[in-house]
């Protein structure tokens, strides 16, 4: 138990971040061109739709965004960590993709309610 890798994985392991990531954009791109599918924290009138819709439609762009953000940080410190750089990531690895990933979301949700 030196800390030393004693073995390596498939390069499938590696590849799988930006795999996983390819496939989660691609259906949050498909599910932005359908905004009727998707839940609102109000009900859709027709006089908010419109207002709705870009808002939950710029909502999914900035998410898609920021998940893809994620995964390259992701991707990052694991060729860092490869390498053998022990890169100092600490607690802030585990608060800073939860916040990427959930401001937008908080953002927007908060956002919809000024659309009633």
């Amino acid at each position: 138990a030196s800390g030393k890798a004693d073995g390596f994985g498939e390069t499938i392991g590696f590849w799988a971040i930006p795999i996983i990531n390819i496939f989660l954009s691609l259906f949050l791109f498909f599910l932005n061109k359908r905004p009727d599918l998707m839940n609102y924290p109000i009900p859709i009138t027709e006089e908010n739709a419109q207002k709705q819709y870009q808002n939950m439609s710029m909502m999914m762009r900035i998410l898609n965004l920021s998940i893809t953000l994620v995964f390259i940080m992701i991707s990052y410190f694991t060729v860092k960590v490869a390498h053998d750089h022990h890169p100092q990531i600490g607690s802030i690895f585990l608060l800073l993709p939860l916040l990427i990933i959930m401001s937008p979301v908080l953002y927007f949700t908060i956002k919809s309610f000024n659309f009633k």
